[in-house]
């Protein structure tokens, strides 16, 4: 039986911080992706949020992102590095899905320097490997 909205926006602010350390979880990825899923669950959800200060004004109910989904963002966004990538969908799907994602485009990404010439070789123009192998020589 499903618990009355009302009933569990009593609970969230228990709830949100066990859910928050779910995130924090290190050795346990199924753990953290399962957090994600619940927090995406609880940020849908319009009518949660009042207990913890983050209910969404009367005139505001379907405009995203909500109060409530910019609180769980930060944690999201925290996670959008993580080493699994199961996790890392998680959250950048969520924050789409919420309209929170920075996205980026590959085109606005400055190309890499390419190492002057000194830096490829040696100050006095003679190659790095040509050092190693004179210094191997010496006795």
């Amino acid at each position: 039986q499903a618990v009355p909205v009302m009933d569990f926006d009593e609970v969230l602010p228990t709830v949100l911080p066990c859910l928050e350390n779910c995130l924090a979880a290190s050795s346990d990825w199924q753990t953290r992706k399962q957090a994600v899923e619940v927090l995406q669950i609880i940020g849908d959800n319009v009518d949660l949020g009042a207990s913890v200060d983050a209910a969404p004004p009367p005139a505001e109910l379907l405009a995203r992102p909500t109060p409530l989904q910019r609180r769980i963002a930060p944690a999201l966004e925290a996670l959008k590095g993580d080493k699994v990538r199961a996790v890392r969908e998680a959250c950048k799907e969520t924050l789409e899905m919420w309209n929170l994602a920075k996205k980026t485009l590959a085109s606005h990404v400055p190309p890499a320097p390419v190492p002057s010439g000194s830096e490829r070789f040696g100050v006095n123009g003679s190659s790095n490997n040509n050092k190693k192998k004179r210094q191997a020589r010496c006795p």
